[in-house]
């Protein structure tokens, strides 16, 4: 009835129905076109069997739904040789539209909706969107440690003493985000000795807590389905009776993802006598999401479970996807890798397509910076290599866009790459951003704004003080929360501390002054503004984050824009803000349906595309060597006096997973190209790797193999033994000639390449500037006098020639390292000299005796004919008369020019619109350095 003669011999055998079934489906293999094939071979095997009883549990609503579309397909092209088979077909086509073809999760929702009353839950289940979830979490999680705090919980302040606020939150939001894993906790005895009970018992509570908010909401979340329906199934056995009779065949997609109590819960409702038929098909070698709670040691348990239970292990392992020369690839580079992992047993693919003019590229910008800066560094050179090989790929395969794919390992490089692809005229398809992925320092501005609203919120100060803001540290912390216990004033309690003169404490005083003094006189939006500019905040690199100084700038823009046009309570206000940055902090670029596909490589499994690019290859993993805190099988670990070996040996084990799974990401990347595969990254190229070496990033998984030449990367891959190797020869992609974009690697003497470029971070000068009149040194020279004018200004006083002069130096030296010596010589005397006629004229003094000035100020907003304009206003300040906008050039010229009354025009109109105040109220001007002129507009 089902033609079922171009499956493999492997996947024939995958069909059996008299013993259950464990396939080990390797990427590519055909999974599942096994799966169609398995229900189909049920449906034409049991004449008796519908699909209403079947299980088919996938791990994705997507791939659920995909595999309904194809056993539909097959059922309507279905040729029946009887009148009875043409029957039967009707029938299960009738009938499919109640298959239970669905996650995990749908299926529990499902079960407890048609037993409720058993579970004593309503059938109209509300679940929660993940945003609102996470909000709801974060909002108990705050409320309860700020009452904890308030109230002297001895079990926070026991873990005070040792571990800091933010190391606890994080522990508690891992065991609220691998709910499921926790509960496993929830009745154990525990070893203070060696687990932290004091963190266990905080997370019973704040999840009490959490479950009386969803609970008054109406909620019921994913972990709670899962719950709530092995807790029905262990206490009624009539109604595990009944689920057990409904299905007789089950089937379990991406079984690698399961863990322990989903594995339990289909041992309880289907391995009961009579036993269901259980086909379970996974991979282990593609266990990505162990962070959810997944565990990938189960999948080997189970396996061997069903060999002792009469159950059949097969082996897909035929690849359907990828052409000959990628597969050579990844069998020589994960046989090597896997070998550390003893859960893995690597089975070499063999590919069907054989096409050889496949290649593997490597693209390689190199960096002679330490990795911790390297990390910091936004490498231009990569980003021309990625557009340069799709350029190319467009050309010489005459690919479609959407053939395209690059997959970043983190989400923080989606829309850095999306933009410089767009910029390059190359349209993206771009998935949004993980909602809860808030950086760093958005939550850090998050606390500020909380601040501001309740300036004397204790977790909020908590969190702000140890911020890089402040930089206080956490021994003074503990401490300053014990003086609060006996000073009411957080004023005072700053005062008491013991070196309270240092400059994190003295900055955090001012700042309490501040935050009283600015909550009375300005909106939310604008003290923001104004604290972020005086403490010069508005530059997070030099703080240690890894958004950009555009990026915070944006930020604070968006927040004065967005605060001004909603006229709410102080409380309702922050409750919008918060909620706004969880939910979307930020804007992807605009995607097209037909552009290159930009994801996650999370969100790439099961997928596959022609033409591959894996950036950011150089980015290390960020391992787990600083925490304080580990989920463990064994419980909560936490880094506790005394237990120094007993920590240590959990974090070893704890790196071990993690490095598994790393290898097991780049595993899933690789394997989704078909045609071509392109690995970039940023790297210091080094020859030493010691016996003991820890790869600590995708491109140390290939370093130790690699030898890089001019125009090749050779890789040689051990197989089984020392001297049993593969060379492969991977052409290493150089940027081309600027006047040949579209160039192709086909044949090396036809070529035209230029020598590797060294990438240099982005506060070094790329080549030295000699010509004191040179456009690049006059752009240069503006952004240098704006930055040392808005330090001056800040301090309010004029500096004398010697102070002039060693604050150039300490500028140039802090922003461009080893060239600021080059810079001195050469530039020192015209910075002076611009610096001083600027600090002597009318201009300074009006500025000094200003109330209110805002130096280098962006804005963000839409006029009225719905146009977005945004920029950077140099100096925008208020004397007793008026305001005034001013535009600094530097260059020889006092011209004023066409462009400069329309850039003029547009900040006027932005100021106006800040203000809500008539344009023609603004006083603008154009302010020349070299000359000292004032000219007004």
């Amino acid at each position: 009835m089902f033609d079922l003669s171009r499956l493999t011999t492997e996947q024939r055998d995958a069909l059996a129905l008299d013993q259950h079934v464990f396939v080990e489906a390797s990427a590519g293999s055909g999974k599942t076109a096994v799966l169609v094939a398995r229900y189909l071979h049920i449906l034409a095997s049991c004449p008796d069997c519908d699909p209403s009883q079947i299980l088919a549990v996938t791990y994705t609503r997507k791939a659920a739904a995909e595999m309904r579309h194809r056993i539909r397909q097959a059922l309507e092209t279905a040729q029946g040789d009887t009148l009875e088979d043409q029957i039967r077909i009707q029938q299960c086509l009738a009938k499919l539209p109640f298959a239970t073809i669905t996650t995990i999760h749908a299926f529990c929702k499902d079960m407890i909706a048609d037993h409720s009353h058993a579970a004593g839950i309503s059938p109209n289940i509300q679940v929660p969107s993940d945003e609102d979830r996470e909000w709801a979490w974060q909002r108990a999680l705050d409320s309860a440690l700020n009452t904890m705090i308030t109230n002297r919980d001895t079990r926070l302040h026991s873990l005070l003493a040792q571990q800091n606020l933010a190391s606890i939150r994080d522990g508690l939001t891992q065991l609220y985000r691998r709910d499921e894993i926790s509960r496993r906790f929830a009745d154990r005895d525990y070893d203070d000795s060696h687990h932290s009970g004091d963190l266990q018992g905080l997370f019973q509570d704040i999840r009490s807590l959490f479950q009386d908010e969803k609970q008054r909401m109406g909620w019921l979340d994913f972990p709670d389905m899962i719950a709530e329906m092995a807790a029905l199934v262990e206490r009624d056995t009539d109604v595990a009776a009944q689920i057990h009779d409904q299905y007789r065949f089950v089937m379990v997609d991406e079984f690698q993802d399961t863990d322990r109590v989903q594995w339990q819960l289909f041992q309880n409702l289907f391995l009961q006598e009579p036993h269901r038929n259980l086909f379970l098909v996974g991979d282990l070698k593609q266990a990505i999401y162990r962070f959810r709670g997944a565990e990938p040691h189960l999948f080997s348990e189970v396996r061997q479970w069903m060999r002792d239970n009469g159950g059949i292990v097969v082996e897909l392992t035929q690849n359907f996807r990828s052409q000959q020369p990628l597969i050579t690839f990844s069998n020589r580079l994960f046989k090597a890798l896997f070998e550390s992992s003893p859960t893995v047993d690597y089975a070499a693919l063999h590919a069907v397509k054989q096409a050889e003019d496949r290649h593997v590229y490597i693209g390689l910008a190199t960096t002679e910076s330490k990795k911790k800066e390297a990390e910091k560094t936004e490498s231009p050179a990569e980003i021309d290599l990625i557009i340069s090989w799709i350029l190319s790929m467009k050309t010489k395969h005459q690919a479609e866009w959407a053939d395209i794919a690059v997959l970043c390992r983190k989400t923080s490089g989606l829309a850095r790459i999306g933009h410089a692809l767009q910029a390059a005229g190359i349209p993206i398809q771009q998935q949004q951003q993980n909602k809860t992925n808030v950086p760093v320092y958005y939550q850090d501005m998050t606390l500020l704004a909380t601040l501001l609203v309740y300036p004397h919120d204790p977790v909020a100060w908590t969190g702000f003080l140890r911020s890089p803001m402040i930089g206080m540290s956490d021994d003074d912390i503990v401490q300053l929360h014990q003086i609060r216990t006996q000073k009411k004033s957080l004023s005072a309690a700053l005062a008491s501390l013991e070196k309270a003169d240092s400059p994190s404490h003295t900055k955090a005083g001012h700042l309490l002054a501040d935050i009283m003094t600015l909550r009375q006189h300005y909106p939310l939006g604008q003290s923001l503004s104004i604290l972020c500019h005086h403490y010069h905040w508005r530059h997070p690199q030099t703080l240690g984050y890894t958004i950009t100084h555009q990026e915070a700038e944006i930020l604070i823009a968006q927040i004065s824009l967005w605060d001004r046009q909603l006229l709410l309570s102080d409380p309702e206000r922050l409750e919008r803000l918060k909620k706004w940055l969880i939910a979307g902090h930020m804007r992807p670029a605009e995607s097209s349906a037909t552009g290159v596909q930009i994801m996650t490589i999370h969100k790439s499994k099961g997928l596959e595309f022609p033409f591959v690019v894996v950036p950011e290859c150089g980015k290390t993993f960020h391992a787990s060597r600083g925490r304080k805190l580990i989920i463990s099988d064994s419980g909560i670990v936490a880094r506790m006096p005394g237990q120094e070996e007993s920590f240590k040996s959990h974090m070893a084990a704890e790196e071990t997973e993690s490095m598994d799974e790393e290898k097991r990401i780049f595993y899933v990347a690789c394997t989704r190209a078909k045609e071509e595969l392109f690995l970039t990254g940023t790297v210091k190229l080094t020859e030493e790797f010691p016996e003991d070496f820890s790869p600590g990033s995708f491109w140390e998984f290939l370093a130790p193999y690699a030898k890089v030449e001019q125009h090749h990367v050779h890789l040689t891959l051990p197989i089984s033994a020392p001297d049993d190797s593969l060379v492969l020869s991977c052409q290493r992609w150089l940027k081309t000639t600027k006047t040949d974009p579209l160039i192709t690697i086909t044949d090396e003497k036809d070529f035209p390449v230029e020598e590797p470029q060294t990438s240099a971070p982005n506060n070094t000068v790329p080549d030295p500037i000699t010509a004191d009149n040179s456009p690049k040194w006059e752009t240069l020279m503006g952004t240098i006098i704006h930055q040392l004018l808005a330090t001056i200004w800040q301090h309010e006083e004029t500096p004398n020639n010697d102070t002039l002069a060693a604050l150039i130096t300490t500028h140039l030296s802090t922003q461009f390292g080893d060239t600021a010596e080059d810079l001195l010589r050469i530039h020192s005397a015209p910075i002076a000299q611009h610096l001083q006629i600027t600090l002597q004229s009318p201009l300074a003094q009006a500025v000094f005796s200003s109330p209110e000035k805002y130096i280098e100020w962006p804005f963000s907003w839409v006029d009225t004919d719905k146009k977005n304009q945004d920029g950077r206003i140099d100096l925008f300040f208020r004397d007793e008369d008026r305001w005034h906008l001013v535009d600094f050039k530097s260059s020889d010229t006092t011209d004023v020019t066409p462009e400069m009354l329309q850039t003029l025009i547009r900040y006027q109109k932005a100021a106006a619109h800040f203000l809500k105040i008539a344009p023609n109220d603004i006083q603008t001007s154009v302010f020349f350095t070299k000359t000292g002129e004032w000219v007004g507009l």
